[in-house]
């Protein structure tokens, strides 16, 4: 279900293209994407273009604030970010997706069913276990512990993923 078998796909001139989503694009993928992008710059991966969506995304609603709090420094990458909604041209510009859950990877193999082989959870990609589950599934009865620990968990594989990510010819 976690799709293991995703590899980085499209390294063609395009780039190399990540997309994260989650349910409302306001915590886990923002956060993915904030954490990615300043990976890709500490790790100099020229090309390589990091952004996110959510499934049932209310469109132009900012990030969480709380996120500030957790991630610090890489926050300061979502300056003027609004959430946006899945849809075809997002799906098609991107060469892999990452996603939070594994009922994630089953809602965009269903919808987008051509793009269901550059699909996997962001923690089956980095070769660890588990999910990140939204809030309200968690466990955690405070907003800022639960947000924590998705950063901790999303460390942790991202690091994966940008070393699997440079390991790509370009």
């Amino acid at each position: 279900m976690g799709r293991e078998d995703v590899d980085v796909m499209g390294l063609d001139d395009r780039g190399r293209n990540i997309l994260f989503v989650c349910d409302g694009n306001i915590c886990r993928s923002p956060m993915a994407q904030a954490l990615m992008t300043e990976l890709v710059s500490q790790k100099g991966l020229a090309g390589v273009s990091v952004s996110s969506a959510g499934l049932s995304a209310m469109p132009w609603t900012t990030a969480d604030r709380r996120l500030s709090i957790v991630i610090g420094d890489a926050y300061k990458s979502l300056k003027g970010f609004q959430s946006r909604a899945i849809n075809t041209d997002i799906v098609n510009q991107a060469d892999l997706i990452l996603v939070m859950e594994n009922r994630h990877v089953e809602a965009i193999a269903s919808r987008f069913p051509w793009a269901k082989g550059k699909v996997a959870t962001v923690t089956s990609y980095a070769g660890e276990k588990g999910e990140i589950r939204d809030f309200g599934e968690s466990g955690h009865s405070e907003v800022l512990e639960w947000l924590k620990s998705c950063h901790n968990t999303l460390r942790v594989c991202l690091n994966k993923v940008a070393e699997k990510v440079s390991s790509q010819p370009i």
